[in-house]
């Protein structure tokens, strides 16, 4: 299942850019591709349900159908995809393909935390947003920190924004100088702000 594994780390590239238009249009599938992926889906295998989901959610190669993404994804997510388990706790918290439920989405997105996978940082970053909206900022802070202290840029610009509120320039300045670095507009012209 070469093909595969290549397909889903196209996909997963795509999925991490909100599935744009124009990554959809040009990631093309070949048929057998297709074929081993839906075959794969049918027999159960986790890696095909999250692929043959991440095809529904953007569109790729099917018609986009975001009840089957979840459902597939979902599938996958349940028997330990470490990409499913972060998409599942996203398509909750947006309601995509299902009924928004906030309690599911801190559910599989604490799932990742708890397994420690590479998406934990985007993990934290999902559960800081959730907890803003809630207005729970205190948790939220935590939440965008750990996701800033491993990396993500986003989480670092909003967490120097957090630290320039309670006017600690000093750690504003790392934070927006770290999102900066990987190429984060907002986060230098933040920079120039404190200069």
């Amino acid at each position: 299942m070469r093909s595969l594994k290549l397909f889903l780390i196209l996909n997963l590239f795509i999925a991490l850019n909100a599935l744009s238009a124009l990554a959809a249009e040009n990631a093309k599938i070949s048929r057998s591709d297709i074929a081993e992926i839906v075959r794969g889906a049918s027999r159960g295998e986790a890696e095909a349900q999250c692929a043959l989901g991440i095809m529904y959610l953007g569109g790729v190669s099917v018609k986009q159908d975001d009840k089957q993404a979840f459902n597939y994804i979902k599938q996958a997510a349940d028997k330990g995809v470490e990409f499913a388990l972060y998409q599942t706790g996203l398509m909750y918290a947006r309601g995509r393909g299902v009924n928004k439920n906030l309690n599911q989405a801190i559910k599989y997105l604490n799932k990742v935390l708890s397994l420690n996978y590479d998406f934990a940082p985007y993990a934290n970053y999902e559960l800081g947003l959730i907890y803003e909206a809630q207005n729970n900022l205190k948790q939220a802070f935590n939440y965008y920190k750990n996701s800033a202290d491993n990396g993500y840029a986003p989480a670092q610009c909003v967490t120097g924004l957090l630290y320039a509120e309670r006017k600690d320039y000093k750690q504003a300045e790392f934070y927006f100088s770290q999102a900066a670095t990987q190429g984060d507009l907002d986060a230098q012209r933040y920079l120039n702000y404190l200069k």
